[in-house]
């Protein structure tokens, strides 16, 4: 994404991502140091948008994501997430 974004300023009204963000000590991720080990969901009938598709396990600078990284990365990263969705089901 070209737009930085950190916890004292989200460019989206969501109460909970705000607090996730907040409680995360690394944000926002340096990409180059995620590594997506697999993601659920992935419904080849949804092709090419795969909405149900979500990270399932990932590692941030050799360390397991939380649940709350997970859902960061998700959610802001989301055009990152999606490429490397691209590559794992291709």
């Amino acid at each position: 994404m070209s737009k930085e974004t950190t916890a004292d300023h989200v460019p989206w009204n969501d109460v909970h991502m705000a607090e996730l963000i907040s409680k995360e000590n690394e944000f926002p991720f340096n990409l180059k140091e995620v590594e997506i080990l697999s993601f659920s969901g992935i419904d080849h009938d949804d092709h090419p948008d795969y909405c149900d598709a979500f990270i399932e396990e990932a590692l941030y600078k050799g360390k397991e994501m939380t649940e709350g990284q997970l859902e960061i990365l998700q959610d802001v990263y989301d055009e990152f997430v999606y490429d490397k969705l691209m590559e794992y089901i291709f």
